[in-house]
């Protein structure tokens, strides 16, 4: 960077007041700032410019250049980007230099050329978005006329104002800021005709045009500004087919003594018009004769070879069409910057105007364009236009294509219901095509969220029919797996998990979803035998079943040394759940699952180091829950020793992740037997204690937690008095905590004693006067505090406490609880007590 400052930072620094030197140091400046832009370094030349108008000390001519510069970069960029950016960019623009016509020591001079600059921003936003239009068939240009007259009076405008300007002044200054004013009003005259929506308003804009270029062709000591003025003349002579005229412009202007970049763009004019003409091979001559070509007139030579093409096309020469396609191809490859885009343009209207034949072709555009512009609306008509034209053609591929597109844009749109017809009636309409199935699963998908939209019998019969249609229809398409996983998920979502589990099974292993549909089953066999043991049904024949499939499952995996993937991880460790809950409880085969799983993460941590890459998170959680119930495992199986050794090797991980470690053992003994259940717990309150000395390194809410995992660990290991002593001393912290208090009253509960039991009934009362009397939560704690003294044989308190609730509130509590109630009524009345 320091290369690009110091030659400016010295023009800075010579910068003089007197006239000549500041117009020679003006140039210098444009000079350094045209290099950069022309080497591509905008964004360099942006915050160099930004960091310069920070600074206080310049001079306002000074800034004023640096703000034009500034504002002619930005411009350059917004070429480059297309779409809000571009938006943005010119908004930038004319921020700069809003903000330095609000310095108030401004000189008049200075104010009155930024305004003129000011003036000329909105001439060229005009410019590019006639360009961009232009790339975009079939939009509406409304906009961008509006654009164009406002930009036009806005020029007229400050062009009234000319003899008014500061005499500060030169008379050289003035006549150049007109000029450049005239110039750009010409192509404002210019680019409005190229909009117009009229033939009468194109022919009269293209006369202003000419009138306003024609004042700028003969002034004198501005040998550029004349040449801009008459090649545009020779582009409006084009314009309005005036061949001969055009050609002469173009022959004087090529034999000028001119710049490159100027000549490269009368090069460029000269094939626009032979391109006019039909003279494909001279323009072709044209874009190859030099030793470079500029990125215009190499996109000017994708636009022949796409012309030429498209001819040949027409001509029924396929084979020429083709390679003068391909040629187009190798071209495009060449062009760079904002020129790109437009020979890409023209490269895909050859292509499309190939593919579908010039009746089809237009509507196709025109629906691309509209939904690159993120105008779904009119990109759907555009493409429903084109299914019934390519119907007509009897096109079919190309009618089913387009039906699709609409069909995906109404989905877009979420015009769900319009969506589904569009694909129901693509399918009638063609039935037996190859694309039938696409069409009735995208139909699927619509019914689908058009019930997730609107819940109801009536959507979700319509969902459920055309899932079971399309399975049935289309049994041998491969994507019907995805309709089964669609009905699967559904049956799923509705806890209809026994219709659910076979849906799934049933998603073949060349299916995408297979793996994730094996996890479904593993995971919906667990939660039907959890609400199986809820329900107290029998279990043996479904568990029995889970672990046949299970096995199956597993048996595909590969073997050690190899790891296995993510998804087969998961589908491992919800397997080791099931096999330790099983009734036989299958630890040696939950174990070695579990050993897979660690296997598998530590060899992936391990390839992770080697290559210096990421590691899916997803893994750390895997193998702690491995990890986990490994330990249970290895207790269940008598294997304390290793299950220490695993817990110790676990204390080495920081404090926070082992407290996260021990916090979930309790819940993940519940399904273990008792002498299992203590030895683990044991272990959990020895591996407790031991992070109790790193007590300290916790924040007060993780301390909390090693309290209650201490306090499970005393559950675990039936030291019930010893954990009711760590819940208490938690309340006192926390005396409102219905959790805990309902933990504790729970714990004494279950060691039964004559103490316990007073205790117990003691923390329901204080359950009791924490809710409001009459309320489920109230009536469910004073249940407890009857049920605890018919316990304490205080039979007659019992009976007149249960009698008094009934006749306060007869009707308060849900059924269920109601019923508790009668029920132990009806024990009173049993006992005869």
């Amino acid at each position: 960077m320091r290369s690009f400052r110091l030659p400016l930072l010295l023009l800075l620094t010579l910068w003089s007041g007197a006239g000549a030197i500041a117009r020679a140091e003006s140039t210098a400046v444009a000079r350094y700032f045209a290099g950069l832009r022309q080497r591509g370094l905008l964004v360099l030349a942006e915050e160099y410019a930004i960091r310069q108008l920070g600074e206080t000390h310049l001079l306002p001519a000074v800034r004023r250049q640096i703000a034009c510069e500034l504002t002619t970069t930005l411009v350059a960029h917004a070429r480059l980007n297309p779409g809000p950016q571009q938006v943005e960019l010119f908004a930038s623009a004319a921020e700069y230099l809003q903000r330095e016509l609000t310095q108030t020591d401004l000189p008049p001079a200075d104010r009155f050329l930024l305004q003129g600059e000011l003036a000329l921003l909105g001439a060229v936003r005009g410019e590019v978005l006639t360009w961009e239009l232009e790339l975009q068939p079939g939009v509406d240009r409304a906009g961008c006329r509006e654009l164009l007259s406002q930009s036009l009076a806005d020029l007229q405008g400050f062009l009234e104002r000319m003899p008014h300007a500061p005499e500060e002044l030169s008379r050289e200054e003035k006549n150049e800021l007109e000029d450049r004013l005239r110039l750009a009003l010409g192509q404002l005259y210019l680019d409005r005709a190229r909009m117009a929506s009229t033939a009468a308003n194109r022919v009269g804009d293209l006369l202003s045009a000419t009138r306003e270029l024609e004042g700028c062709t003969h002034v004198r000591g501005r040998d550029e500004l004349a040449r801009e003025a008459r090649l545009k003349l020779a582009a409006i002579a084009r314009l309005q087919q005036n061949e001969p005229q055009a050609a002469n412009l173009l022959t004087s202007l090529s034999g000028l003594n001119a710049p490159a970049e100027f000549l490269d763009r009368v090069k460029a004019e000269q094939i626009r018009l032979d391109l006019a003409a039909s003279r494909y091979d001279q323009a072709l001559d044209n874009v190859r004769r030099g030793a470079s070509a500029s990125p215009e007139v190499r996109a000017l030579g994708v636009e022949v070879l796409a012309s030429a093409a498209a001819l040949a096309g027409r001509k029924q020469q396929l084979t020429l069409q083709d390679q003068l396609l391909e040629q187009a191809r190798a071209e495009l490859a060449l062009v760079n910057g904002h020129w790109q885009r437009w020979a890409s343009q023209q490269l895909q209207l050859a292509e499309v105007r190939q593919r579908y034949g010039p009746e089809l072709a237009s509507v196709v555009l025109a629906g691309q364009s509209a939904f690159q512009q993120g105008d779904l609306s009119r990109a759907a008509q555009e493409f429903a236009e084109a299914t019934r034209i390519a119907h007509g053609l009897r096109r079919a591929d190309d009618a089913v294509e387009f039906g699709l597109t609409r069909g995906s844009i109404l989905l877009q749109e979420n015009r769900l219901s319009e969506a589904a017809d569009s694909f129901r009636q693509l399918v009638d309409a063609y039935p037996g095509h190859r694309r039938a199935a696409e069409a009735d699963l995208l139909l699927c998908y619509a019914r689908g969220m058009m019930f997730n939209a609107q819940p109801g019998a009536e959507q979700e019969a319509a969902y459920v029919a055309a899932l079971e249609n399309h399975r049935q229809r289309f049994a041998a398409d491969p994507k019907v797996a995805e309709a089964t996983w669609m009905l699967a998920s559904l049956k799923e979502q509705q806890q209809d998990w026994q219709g659910a589990l076979p849906l799934y099974a049933a998603i073949p292993s060349d299916s995408s979803r297979y793996d994730e549909a094996q996890l479904r089953v593993v995971s919906l066999d667990q939660r039907i035998l959890n609400r199986l043991r809820e329900q107290q049904q029998p279990t043996d024949a479904w568990e029995d079943q889970a672990i046949l499939r299970l096995g199956h499952i597993v048996a595909e995996y590969p073997l050690a040394p190899e790891s296995w993937s993510l998804m087969q991880a998961e589908i491992g460790l919800q397997g080791a759940k099931l096999l330790l809950q099983h009734r036989a409880q299958r630890l040696d085969d939950a174990d070695a699952l579990l050993g897979r799983i660690i296997e598998s993460a530590a060899a992936i941590r391990q390839q992770a180091t080697r290559t210096d890459s990421a590691v899916d998170p997803r893994w750390d959680e895997l193998n702690r829950q491995a990890r986990q119930l490994r330990i249970l495992s290895l207790a269940g199986r008598g294997k304390l020793n290793e299950a220490r050794i695993l817990l110790q090797q676990l204390e080495t991980d920081d404090p926070p992740t082992l407290l996260h470690l021990l916090n979930g053992l309790s819940e993940l003994t519940e399904s273990i037997p008792n002498a299992n259940r203590r030895q683990l717990g044991e272990l959990q309150r020895d591996m407790a204690v031991r992070l109790q000395h790193r007590r300290a390194e916790l924040p007060a809410d993780q301390q909390r937690m090693l309290d209650e995992i201490v306090a499970q660990a005393q559950v675990a290991s039936g030291n019930l008095p010893e954990a009711a002593a760590i819940y208490e001393q938690l309340l006192q912290t926390t005396p409102g905590d219905r959790r805990l208090m309902t933990t504790v009253a729970g714990l004494y509960l279950q060691r039964g004693q004559p103490a316990d039991l007073q205790h117990a009934r003691e923390w329901w009362v204080k359950l009791e006067a924490l809710e409001q009397p009459g309320s489920e939560p109230w009536l469910v704690a004073r249940l407890e505090v009857i049920r605890i003294m018919v316990r304490q044989q205080d039979i007659a308190a019992a009976r007149k406490l249960l009698g008094v609730t009934r006749i306060l509130y007869p009707k308060a509590g849900s059924a269920e609880l109601r019923q508790q109630y009668a029920d132990v009524a009806k024990t009173f009345e049993a006992s005869g007590e």
